[in-house]
């Protein structure tokens, strides 16, 4: 097998189908497909499950999808140390973000582009919570996330902002005070927008009112939140 081949399965698994890799790769439906199909007569096992609706791993699949992707990472990596002993780098990172991006992070990416231009930076949205698993299986090379738990194993952290939680409503007369600070058992009365489960400020939100043994009444779950003019 090559890079190639490998880089191919490993697209079609993270992009979960034949169409949406060879978008990403640039490249043909049918050399993904003719790529895929080569490496596994090669392998002599079926790396996906294929059905009219979706694609997924096979246990061939799950077993070697680890040990391809350590051997782009190595490739990179090979190839990085190349460039910089040459004084200039390329390859690929992949950025972890949850939604509410950092405020910083779109001109982090501008200053960093314009100082290293062959290095492609590519964003993958997940939940907060699956995060940390994306960096272990090396999926995303580095994240922009929330931590509401202890740091995990094997995992380092740099503080980059805190930011208030606020509750936004529209004007309830006689159900919360003018000014100041609202209560949970305030907010708890209010029909709420939450976030759907898995994201960070989901997470925090509910364990508030947990601990504050309140039950608020959700109307809705949303994935982002977003404003128009006017």
């Amino acid at each position: 097998m090559d890079l190639r081949e490998v880089k191919v399965v490993v697209a079609v698994a993270e992009e979960g189908g034949f169409s949406a890799a060879a978008r990403r790769l640039h490249v043909a439906q049918s050399a993904v497909s003719s790529t895929v199909r080569a490496l596994e007569h090669e392998l002599g096992a079926a790396l996906f499950h294929r059905t009219t609706h979706r694609v997924s791993l096979t246990p061939a699949g799950r077993a070697f999808l680890p040990a391809a992707g350590a051997a782009l990472r190595a490739a990179e990596e090979a190839r990085a140390a190349v460039d910089l002993a040459q004084g200039e780098l390329h390859g690929e990172i992949t950025i972890g973000v949850m939604q509410g991006l950092h405020g910083g992070l779109a001109a982090a990416l501008a200053d960093f582009h314009r100082e290293h231009p062959g290095v492609v930076v590519r964003l993958r949205q997940a939940p907060a919570a699956d995060i940390p698993q994306a960096l272990r299986d090396g999926a995303v090379d580095l994240a922009v996330t929330a931590l509401d738990t202890p740091v995990p194993r094997g995992l380092s952290t740099r503080l980059l902002s805190r930011e208030e939680m606020v509750l936004v409503t529209a004007p309830t007369p006689g159900g919360l005070p003018s000014e100041g600070p609202v209560t949970l058992a305030e907010a708890a009365g209010l029909p709420l927008v939450g976030f759907s489960p898995g994201w960070a400020v989901r997470h925090e939100v509910d364990r508030a009112f947990r601990a504050a043994d309140l039950s608020p009444a959700v109307a809705a779950f949303l994935r982002h939140l977003t404003s128009s003019p006017g």
